[in-house]
């Protein structure tokens, strides 16, 4: 079954590695792209600082302090 499924198998394996070697073409171009495009990694980098605030411990302490008032709340509900 294995002898069998060989060229099937060589197929699928140069496939994954045409795919793998047109991601890397692709991510290529985009560094390039941002090396050559000070507008665009200045753009990005906004973005990124603006994404990452999301993120800080204020922001994620308040989370968890909802969280745990939350589920404080329900568990004295279900005492009651």
């Amino acid at each position: 079954e294995l002898v069998n499924k060989i060229e099937e198998n060589l197929e699928k394996v140069n496939k994954e590695i045409r795919s793998l070697s047109s991601e890397n073409t692709k991510l290529k171009d985009q560094v390039i792209e941002l090396m050559q495009d000070h507008e665009l990694r200045e753009k990005m980098g906004r973005q990124a600082s603006e994404y990452a605030k999301e993120f800080s411990w204020s922001i994620i302490t308040d989370q968890v302090l909802e969280l745990y008032a939350a589920v404080l709340a329900e568990y004295r509900n279900e005492l009651a």
